[in-house]
């Protein structure tokens, strides 16, 4: 596998804003907001879904130091990266498996911006959308 050139993986700048929005909103059961990693893959993953991605970021030098990213996490990054490229020949290419997470992660956080807007519940209505997708992520 290539070796990232990559510290970080990237929040766009401008919205740097929403994903502080979004951790403080899903908060844990504790009461702590959630971490830069999971809100980038709360993005990434909701930014997949809806098919939403930009074409480039801004880089901010804020998000998620690579060194953070466990198997899991590459796991699902890499599952995109296929989709997104349609072969196996570049997954052992980090830069761009971080790259496409980087531009889904902004689609999405994009997207969730009207949620986080609204003066509902974010975390009610996220996890409303959640379940209803779920019959579809089981399948």
């Amino acid at each position: 596998m290539k070796t990232s050139r990559k510290t970080i993986v990237e929040f766009d700048e401008q919205s740097v804003p929403l994903f502080d929005q979004l951790k403080a909103a899903l908060k844990s059961v504790d009461g702590k907001a959630i971490s830069n990693k999971e809100a980038f893959l709360i993005a990434m993953a909701y930014g997949f879904k809806h098919g939403s991605k930009v074409s480039e970021i801004k880089r901010s030098n804020t998000g998620v130091r690579v060194e953070y990213w466990k198997e899991r996490d590459h796991v699902l990054m890499a599952a995109i990266q296929l989709h997104e490229m349609g072969n196996a020949d570049t997954l052992g290419d980090l830069d761009e498996r971080f790259e496409i997470a980087e531009r889904y992660a902004q689609g999405g956080i994009l997207l969730l911006k009207d949620l986080l807007a609204k003066e509902a519940s974010f975390a009610q209505e996220f996890a409303a959308e959640v379940m209803e997708s779920l019959p579809e992520i089981v399948q």
